[in-house]
């Protein structure tokens, strides 16, 4: 599948954990692309990444093993409750809309930020299990998570 991401800083050439970037405030680590060869995003700059169809997980969670995802939630999560991963797996794995009444879940006091939080654990949930790109509902509808150190090729 083509993938492309827009960018107003530079075209991007490889994707790298956030604290690898010099001065960036990232809470992700991975980059959001749109599916296709056509950005509706602004940004002057595009790359366009092709990912095997096949390791891309879908919206939701029913590409994803909720065995694999709670043992990979557990042990990032170990101070949580049993009733806190639930409800972390629903927001992450199960790609649902954060509730503020949740915020100390990972002591945030941001909706939005939660949501950055909550996108980036789906993408290391999907590089986990060797998934090299997620699809996820975000504010522009369908967007795709690619992880650091995942497998794609730079198209252009």
């Amino acid at each position: 599948m083509l993938l492309i991401h827009a960018s107003n800083d530079t075209k991007v050439t490889e994707i790298l954990n956030s604290y690898e970037i010099k001065g960036c405030d990232s809470y992700f680590d991975g980059l959001f692309c749109e599916g296709g060869t056509v950005s509706n995003r602004t940004g002057e700059f595009k790359t366009v990444f092709e990912v095997a169809d096949n390791t891309i997980a879908d919206n939701g969670d029913h590409d994803l093993d909720y065995d694999k995802t709670m043992a990979f939630l557990s042990t990032e999560y170990s101070d949580l409750s049993e009733d806190e991963l639930d409800t972390l797996y629903n927001y992450t794995a199960g790609d649902e809309e954060c509730d503020e009444d949740d915020l100390p879940l990972l002591e945030s006091n941001e909706t939005w930020e939660m949501a950055f939080i909550y996108q980036n654990i789906r993408g290391m949930i999907a590089k986990d299990q060797k998934f090299n790109a997620i699809a996820m509902s975000d504010e522009f509808g369908t967007s795709y998570f690619i992880p650091v150190d995942s497998e794609y090729k730079v198209v252009r």
